[in-house]
C-alpha cells in the first residue's frame, strides 16, 4: 500500500487544457477511465429510455446505477 500511495499524488498529474492532454509525471502512474466510460454509457441508455417514453425505472450497469423519473 505504501508503494501504491506514492503513485497516487494528484500533484503528479499535469493537465494541459489548451493542448487537451494529461501527462502523468511519475512513470509508475496510470489512469483508469473505465468508470467514466461506463457512467457515460449508462447516461446515454437513460436518455434513450426517456425519449422512448419510459417515465420511471432504474438502470444497473456493473456498479453504476441510474434512475429515471420519480419513485412509484
Amino acid at each position: 500500500l505504501e508503494e501504491a500511495a506514492k503513485l497516487s499524488d494528484a500533484a503528479n498529474i499535469i493537465i494541459d487544457e489548451q493542448g487537451s492532454t494529461i501527462y502523468l509525471a511519475d512513470k509508475g502512474m496510470s489512469l483508469d477511465v473505465g468508470a467514466v466510460a461506463k457512467g457515460y454509457a449508462t447516461e446515454l441508455v437513460a436518455r434513450e429510455l426517456e425519449t422512448a417514453g419510459f417515465v420511471s425505472g432504474a438502470i444497473s450497469a456493473g456498479g453504476n446505477v441510474r434512475t429515471i423519473g420519480k419513485p412509484l
